[in-house]
């Protein structure tokens, strides 16, 4: 569970509920300063309950390049807060993901790092942090 502040200093609750984590690994990799990371995040169409809150299916894939080893994370954010703050985190404007977008993003590969711990994978280090232009952020 993770708590968050909009710029309009408007309080969020954000929960996720992990349905399902995925580890493959069908070689082992001698030289890991080549390998790269393929990610992609599917954030799916919320689902709003009566009092504002939300509810949004996500799913990401990461597979390591060149081939060997990849992961897929499967699950739930909820976001609970006054539904007009809610509803700005999870709408796309200007052809932009929703703000809870970087959330999902962050707090997944929070979990990518254990999994790819256990694993012995190349480092995620080159997975770099992502805030989008909309949320008053930047990439670092």
């Amino acid at each position: 569970m993770a708590g968050l502040k909009s710029a309009l200093t408007e309080s969020l609750q954000v929960e996720i509920d992990y349905k399902s984590l995925e580890a493959h690994r069908s070689v082992k990799m001698e030289d890991t300063s080549s390998v790269k990371y393929s990610v992609s995040l599917y954030l799916g169409e919320a689902v709003n309950s009566f009092n504002g809150d939300a509810c949004m299916p996500f799913t990401m894939n990461v597979e390591t390049v060149p081939d060997g080893i990849s992961f897929k994370i499967m699950g739930e954010i909820f976001v609970l807060g006054p539904r007009q703050t809610v509803e700005k985190w999870i709408s796309s404007r200007n052809d932009s993901p929703p703000k809870i977008w970087v959330q999902v993003y962050e707090e997944a590969l929070k979990a990518l790092a254990s999994l790819a711990s256990y694993l012995q994978a190349p480092p995620l280090e080159c997975l770099r942090h992502v805030e989008l232009d909309h949320t008053g952020g930047k990439e670092s």
